[in-house]
């Protein structure tokens, strides 16, 4: 259990998988757009539409829902933050295969679904500033959680170029060089964002930070791990198969959890004092 969560007398057991119902068809980056709407009905909300790159919906109990309740209010207002559990009536899921062969993204629609109006995450039509702090956090914990990972892939890329007799190559040992440099940087940034958090405070810019170095820095580290490999870099399987799998997954980074072309928006709007984006 977290030294947080005691203190707050909550247990953690990662018993429940929760999913963010926020993208839509056409409202992915501009995330004010969004239509899929929710109509009261006494004490429920009728939710009708479709969100889509859904995580693990597939495998959710349940689902943070950002709905349209007022659709003659601005674009950022009159959005509402349900909490839906994904057994619900009317709730499917369609997974989507990526050309890496996963499915972790899906589409999920809704059609008539009843939720009870006590299911409202915040207040009715400020559901938008529940969706900046989920996606603050969100881009925080993704810088966190990914150092281990970067730290393993980057030691495995490293093998790679010994094997093939490339660590003597000197344009490989300077991309090497240079990635082992910016992962440092990486994780003393991603210490930084955690430590605030730890310390009560909301992620601040760190977190877009992290989100975007992140999506460039592993995209370009698994470019270096095909040049190192060369034409074994294109094998579906065998020795290399996990190579190819690094290199068609990351063309997602640059998408998930914020287009590296809004984040870079939202840092600067954070630099230099001005209203949060998406």
């Amino acid at each position: 259990m977290s030294k947080y969560a005691s203190e707050l007398g909550v247990e953690l057991l990662g018993e429940e998988v929760w999913a963010q119902g926020f993208s839509e068809p056409n409202a992915g980056s501009d995330l004010g757009s969004l239509t899929c709407r929710a109509v009261r009905d006494g004490d429920e909300f009728i939710v009708n539409g479709q969100k889509t790159w859904t995580s693990y919906a597939q495998a959710s109990d349940f689902i943070f829902l950002l709905v349209r309740t007022d659709p003659d209010a601005p674009k950022y207002k009159g959005i509402t933050c349900l909490l839906v559990d994904m057994k619900t009536e009317g709730v499917s899921v369609r997974p989507l295969r990526m050309m890496s062969g996963d499915s972790a993204f899906n589409e999920v629609f809704f059609s008539d679904v009843r939720v009870p109006v006590e299911n409202v995450l915040g207040e009715i039509n400020d559901g938008w500033k529940v969706a900046i702090t989920a996606l603050m956090h969100e881009r925080a914990n993704i810088g966190g959680g990914a150092t281990v990972q970067l730290s393993q892939f980057l030691d495995e890329v490293i093998e790679v170029a010994r094997r093939r007799g490339r660590a003597d190559d000197p344009i490989i040992r300077q991309k090497l060089a240079q990635a082992i440099l910016e992962l440092d940087v990486y994780k003393m940034t991603s210490a930084r964002a955690q430590s605030a958090v730890g310390k009560g405070k909301a992620p601040g810019p760190e977190g877009s930070i992290l989100k975007l170095f992140w999506s460039n820095f592993n995209q370009a580290l698994v470019q270096t791990a095909l040049e190192i490999a060369g034409p074994y870099g294109q094998q579906i399987t065998g020795e290399y198969e996990t190579l190819t799998y690094h290199y068609l997954r990351s063309r997602g980074n640059s998408i998930e959890a914020g287009t590296s072309e809004v984040l870079k928006n939202t840092i600067a709007n954070r630099v230099l004092g001005l209203p949060k984006s998406y």
